[in-house]
């Protein structure tokens, strides 16, 4: 029971930012603020500010390098699945927590499948558009008009999904603050066996 309560703690502090030794970072806190960084949004508050597009970045050909943040996003969502779910972390965190419908959900992981395996926007099943929205858009996810053809790589207009980056963040930031919550209140129980797992895996030393 003690050990129960020892993992408790820690896992919340893990996620809160709160580790006691300066020595040590949360790997969920450093990649949802690098996560921001990439982005554009408030390091401190994750609000939606502007793409990261600076005179730096269009020097260096860089302008995609906002890709990188949403896959930062992507990852803070693997990391709280595999917290708390035995199997498919992404889908699980996404069904209890996103609040969007099914196809919605399967098109984000779409998302993250092929920003982590190609760094691009297309697989045999999607092709995606990223939309950097005004605030009066409310939508994440924009399905396609027709659904792909499996294996169909023609640049079809009415194939391409469209995700909006900001609202995508949004989301992801709400996601992480509701289960911090949950778990504040007994009523999310990690998959983490100890606190020596939790260490190892998701925190580094400085």
């Amino acid at each position: 029971m003690e050990k129960q309560k020892d993992l408790q703690n820690e896992l919340l502090n893990t996620i809160s930012e709160l580790l006691d030794d300066s020595n040590i970072n949360s790997v969920l806190i450093l990649v949802r603020k690098t996560a921001r960084f990439l982005i554009g949004n408030n390091l401190n508050t994750g609000e939606n500010e502007r793409l990261n597009i600076n005179e730096f970045i269009f020097e260096n050909n860089l302008y995609h390098s906002f890709f990188s943040g949403i896959m930062g996003y992507f990852t803070l969502l693997d990391q709280l699945g595999c917290i708390f779910y035995t199997k498919q972390p992404i889908r699980n965190v996404l069904k209890k927590y996103s609040g969007i419908p099914k196809k919605e959900q399967e098109a984000l992981v779409g998302l993250r499948n092929c920003l982590a395996h190609n760094y691009g926007l297309a697989n045999k099943y999607y092709n995606f558009s990223l939309v950097d929205n005004n605030e009066n858009e409310r939508r994440v996810v924009e399905l396609a008009k027709t659904k792909k053809i499996q294996g169909d790589y023609s640049n079809k207009d009415d194939y391409y999904t469209s995700i909006y980056i900001h609202n995508f963040t949004s989301l992801v930031e709400n996601i992480f603050h509701k289960i911090k919550e949950d778990f504040s209140n007994n009523k999310l129980k990690p998959v983490i066996k100890n606190v020596s797992e939790l260490r190892e895996r998701f925190t580094i030393k400085q």
